[in-house]
């Protein structure tokens, strides 16, 4: 069950919390459960589809009903914080959210200052363009303008693509200025991750949008991040995660959200 909460200020970027109440928790504010302080605040962007997004009103897509599962698998207590993708990982750092999920990417650079759970899904990032474009491979961008997301993996795997073929990055703040820059011909092509690409055109239905450019130019496994040293929340959302795919509950979640993968 979700409830609308304010926000004032302890994260910036945050627009909204939305509050679930997970079966067995406390409601106590600050409660916990052993030494997990709770309720655990959890960062989230709020326009990623089929991860996370807004429909009437409420926060839902793969990565909600995941972590709301393995809350209630464990009995763990957590509102959601909205905010940015690019705060995401400083907010873990100064210890503003608990934990961050937003299809984040594991790699070694984010390893390095948040730890993270078992990998729940593997993603990874592709090209789409203009439906009917001209541009038929990668050495068609040659000259051309290509924008991904700041702060994601997206972002690194445009601008290498960019270096080798001679295209230009731009850097837009959102998924859906990206599908906006490359239907209107602001921008030549895209970088994200695939799993959206695929969202998207499937979304779209008989008349798509974009196209995707050959295949994903990259993989990469996807987690829950948590700050550094917090083992013991590590330990109940793998726990959590082992239930709800014991249960049957992830393949489920799986097949509404990621027909596709």
């Amino acid at each position: 069950m979700f409830k609308m909460k304010s926000v004032l200020g302890t994260v910036a970027a945050a627009t909204v919390i939305l509050a679930l109440s997970a079966c067995g928790a406390t409601d106590a504010e600050g409660g916990g459960e052993g030494d997990i302080a709770q309720p655990l605040k959890m960062g989230v962007i709020n326009n990623f589809p089929p991860f996370e997004y807004v429909e009437d009103g409420e926060l839902t897509g793969f990565d909600i009903e995941l972590v709301n599962a393995i809350l209630d698998a464990e009995g763990l207590e957590g509102e959601w914080v909205v905010m940015g993708f690019d705060g995401l990982i400083p907010a873990l750092q100064s210890g503003q959210i608990d934990l961050a999920v937003s299809d984040i990417s594991v790699n070694e650079e984010r390893k390095a200052v948040v730890d993270f759970s078992d990998p729940y899904y593997n993603d990874g990032q592709a090209i789409a363009v203009k439906a009917g474009s001209d541009i038929q491979s990668l050495e068609d961008l040659a000259g051309k303008t290509i924008v991904s997301t700041q702060g994601t993996s997206g972002n690194v795997a445009a601008q290498k693509v960019a270096d080798e073929y001679g295209a230009t990055v731009q850097t837009l703040a959102s998924s859906d200025a990206l599908y906006l820059a490359v239907t209107s011909g602001q921008a030549d092509a895209l970088v994200i991750d695939t799993s959206a690409i695929q969202y998207r055109i499937a979304t779209d239905g008989e008349s798509p949008s974009i196209e995707m450019l050959g295949d994903p130019i990259e993989s990469a496994p996807t987690a829950i991040a948590i700050p550094k040293g917090n083992d013991a929340l590590v330990e109940r959302l793998n726990a959590g995660l082992k239930k709800i795919k014991d249960d049957g509950t992830y393949d489920e979640l799986r097949a509404k959200y990621l027909p596709e993968s």
